[in-house]
């Protein structure tokens, strides 16, 4: 009767082991996704979102960038880059308007806020966790708008740049901060 791995009854452990080993591919396999560092991330740098500006070097390696290829691939390549970036942007923007609306209902639910608690640590504890909230709202809309307007001024310095270069795509929209349309 055979098992798994090829295994007889009259095979060891052992042996079912040392099968499986030898069966297995000498090289590791790995298995990569996008948030993987090893992905290639394309031929420009990402927008620093941390930091210096490094709108310069983003123009500088899209400039090289179309030196040597067909401007169908360049424009290919810049809206790739244009696309991951914007995506971030609009999340930022609609994390933003999610945190301003999660403040307007706290605001509201304050005004009737507890009226049957009469336990003072509990009514405590809720106080605390609703600050805490807060607090932690606060923190991500300050981050998201820090975000936001970095890769809007990216986006500005760059279409200028490819436009002085004439590259002028349409479709190199910035998005305004509140989310509400584009320029």
């Amino acid at each position: 009767m055979t098992g798994s791995w090829g295994q007889t009854q009259s095979d060891s452990l052992g042996d079912v082991a040392r099968a499986a080993k030898h069966s297995r591919s000498p090289h590791a396999k790995v298995v990569l996704n996008d948030e993987d560092p090893r992905v290639a991330k394309g031929p420009f740098s990402e927008i620093a979102t941390q930091g210096t500006d490094n709108s310069d070097e983003i123009i500088k390696s899209i400039t090289d960038f179309a030196k040597i290829h067909a401007p169908a691939e360049t424009e290919a390549a810049i809206h790739a880059w244009y696309d991951k970036h914007d995506l971030l942007l609009k999340n930022a923007i609609e994390e933003n308007i999610h945190i301003k609306e999660r403040d307007q209902d706290r605001a509201l639910a304050e005004r009737t806020a507890y009226p049957d608690v009469k336990d003072y640590q509990k009514l405590r504890a809720i106080e605390t966790a609703a600050y805490r909230d807060s607090l932690e709202d606060y923190r991500r809309f300050q981050m998201n708008g820090l975000l936001s307007a970095r890769i809007q001024q990216a986006f500005t310095k760059v279409r200028f740049a490819l436009q002085r270069q004439g590259l002028k795509y349409d479709w190199m929209k910035i998005r305004f901060g509140n989310g509400n349309g584009s320029w």
